[in-house]
């Protein structure tokens, strides 16, 4: 950092009149009373699936997953909320919601993640399987791999190429294919679905 510049690793440098620090957002629910839940180190308690109160079950939190495909996995989450308002779904007692939390939560812990990765869902299968989860108790068809697909796409090209990351148009072809509609050669690399063709 200079005066009016930054310089970056490469020796190049650009003039900046600010520099806003994305640094993510901490969990809170000011409007909520004393008790009705806790926040240690960003894990949310007492949830089940990250979204109902276990102590009361009509209060649901949507959008407390945190790295996933956001949009999709929220009508998902909205589909299964309501689901369970209308009386659709038998939740789990609250003994076996408590024990399926902290059991998700214990196994993040044995993976290395720090206790603020307690509602993370950006990696390996973690967003399918939370999808999976919630439809199959909410009964309805759980997301099409397709979105995953498109989402393992978009990270892989954010690592690459995070300039120019969100320039990208996806078509979903099928419940397990896509295609990218942007000119051939201006991605980084061929995506899966496209070596798979």
């Amino acid at each position: 950092m200079t005066k009016n510049s930054v310089v970056f690793p490469d020796g190049t440098s650009e003039e900046v009149d600010a520099i806003i620090f994305c640094t993510g957002y901490r969990y809170s629910f000011p409007f909520l009373s004393d008790g009705i839940i806790t926040i240690k180190e960003e894990r949310i308690e007492p949830i089940y699936k990250h979204m109902i109160h276990i102590d009361y079950p009509n209060l649901i939190f949507l959008g407390i997953p945190r790295q996933l495909p956001y949009f999709p996995h929220f009508y998902e989450m909205a589909r299964f909320a309501v689901r369970v308002l209308a009386g659709k779904v038998k939740l789990p007692s609250k003994e076996k919601m408590r024990e399926d939390s902290e059991t998700q939560f214990q196994s993040r812990l044995r993976e290395g993640k720090p206790p603020s990765f307690a509602h993370y869902m950006g990696d390996g299968d973690r967003q399918t399987q939370f999808n999976n989860d919630i439809a199959k108790i909410g009964g309805f068809e759980p997301l099409p791999g397709v979105i995953k697909m498109i989402w393992d796409d978009i990270l892989d090209e954010r690592n690459m190429n995070i300039t120019h990351c969100r320039d990208f148009n996806y078509q979903i072809t099928g419940r397990d294919s896509y295609r990218c509609l942007n000119p051939k050669n201006t991605k980084t690399r061929q995506s899966k679905a496209e070596k798979a063709a």
